[in-house]
C-alpha cells in the first residue's frame, strides 16, 4: 500500500523586500509530511524548555484527528523555502473555559525567532488562523500563553486578544498560563 500525503502550497504574498522578491505559503503538516520533521525539532527547542516533553501533542499532530498543523514557509529568490512558522489549531470547539464555538489555539510561535523577528511572519501566521477560524464559522480564537514569555503577549495583546481574567492550572516549568481570547 502507497501512502500518500496532502500538501497545501498556496502562495499568500509576494513582496519585494532590499531587492529580494519573497513569497510566502503555508504547508499542511501530518506525521508522512516530508516536514514532519520540521514540528518535532521545533517543539523540543521551542516548547519543550517551558511544557516538558512533547510526545504526545507531537503524536496528535501527526495524526491530525482533531487539528490542523501548518508550516510557513518564505522562499526569496533562488534560495529554497525555509520554515519560518508554526500554528496549530483545533478544528472542532470543546467548549473548554465556557468559550463555546471558538478555535483553539495549541502552538504559535516564530521558528528561530532571534533571526526572523520582526520580519512580520507572526502577523501572517495570527492572520491564517483567523481566516481559518471564520471559514469554520467560529466566534473567536483562544489561546494560553506563558507568561514568561513577554515578547508573545504583547503580540497577542496588541492584535486585539485580551487577557481573560481564569486561573489556569497547568504543568508548566516556568512562568505562569495566561488565557488570551479574541472575538472575530
Amino acid at each position: 500500500m502507497i501512502e500518500m500525503f496532502i500538501v497545501e502550497y498556496v502562495v499568500h504574498s509576494t513582496e519585494s523586500t532590499k531587492g529580494q522578491e519573497e513569497n510566502y505559503f503555508f504547508e499542511k503538516i501530518r506525521s508522512d509530511s516530508p516536514h514532519f520533521h520540521v514540528v518535532i525539532e521545533s517543539l523540543r527547542r521551542i516548547v519543550e524548555p517551558i511544557y516538558g516533553a512533547q510526545v504526545d501533542a507531537a503524536r496528535k499532530i501527526g495524526e491530525a484527528h482533531d487539528r490542523q498543523c501548518e508550516l510557513l514557509f518564505v522562499k526569496s529568490n533562488s534560495e529554497p523555502a525555509t520554515a519560518v512558522g508554526l500554528i496549530v489549531y483545533k478544528l472542532r470547539s470543546t467548549g473548554e473555559y465556557g468559550l463555546f464555538n471558538y478555535m483553539e489555539l495549541k502552538s504559535f510561535f516564530v521558528i528561530d525567532a532571534q533571526k526572523h523577528s520582526g520580519k512580520g511572519y507572526g502577523k501572517r501566521l495570527l492572520q491564517k488562523v483567523e481566516r481559518e477560524a471564520r471559514a469554520r464559522n467560529f466566534s473567536g480564537i483562544y489561546g494560553t500563553i506563558n507568561d514568561s514569555v513577554t515578547d508573545t503577549m504583547r503580540f497577542f495583546t496588541r492584535n486585539g486578544f485580551s487577557v481573560a481574567d481564569v486561573e489556569l492550572e497547568t504543568n508548566v516549568t516556568c512562568g505562569t498560563e495566561k488565557l488570551v481570547v479574541k472575538k472575530l
